[in-house]
Formats: structure tokens, C-alpha cells, sequence
């Protein structure tokens, strides 16, 4: 339960900073807190990134007018997503 509702966290987190326009929040303030989430969740291993991309996949069914926001994530952290493991 309480993964589920860390990752709703992070996908309000991230849509409000990608699709928020001037002058609600400047583009440059929104980039460097992306950049700070998608730091703090590449510190996760590999299981957990796996873990974090089913419950990313279980929120996408349950939200279908999100899913291709949310099943984007990983490949906005930077994941390849055959092992889970950031690109480099």
C-alpha cells in the first residue's frame, strides 16, 4: 500500500513540474526538481526498480488517460528498461 502511494507521489510530482507553464513555475525551477527526483530514484536497486515499474504498470491500467505519462517514467529516468539499470 504504501509503495503505491509513494509512486502516486512521484507521478503528481512529475506531471505537475513537466506540464505546470510560466508563471505558475518557472521552466528552470521544474527541470532542477525533475532532475532531483529522477537522482533520488536512481539510488534504487535493481529489485526495487523492478518493483517500481509493476506498480507503475498497475497505475496505468488503473488510470488509462495517464498511461502513457506514467509508463514513460522509466524511460525518462534514464532506464533501460531489459534490466532496470540507469543508462550511463
Amino acid at each position: 500500500m504504501i509503495v503505491e502511494c509513494l509512486t502516486k507521489a512521484v507521478i503528481s510530482a512529475l506531471m505537475l513540474l513537466m506540464h505546470t507553464e510560466q508563471p505558475e513555475i518557472d521552466r528552470d525551477t521544474a527541470m532542477r526538481g525533475i532532475e532531483h527526483i529522477a537522482y533520488e530514484l536512481n539510488k534504487m536497486t535493481e529489485a526495487d526498480r523492478r518493483a517500481f515499474r509493476e506498480t507503475l504498470e498497475r497505475l496505468a491500467q488503473a488510470e488509462p488517460d495517464d498511461a502513457p505519462f506514467i509508463l514513460d517514467i522509466p524511460r525518462m529516468l534514464g532506464w533501460d528498461l531489459d534490466n532496470g539499470q540507469a543508462r550511463t
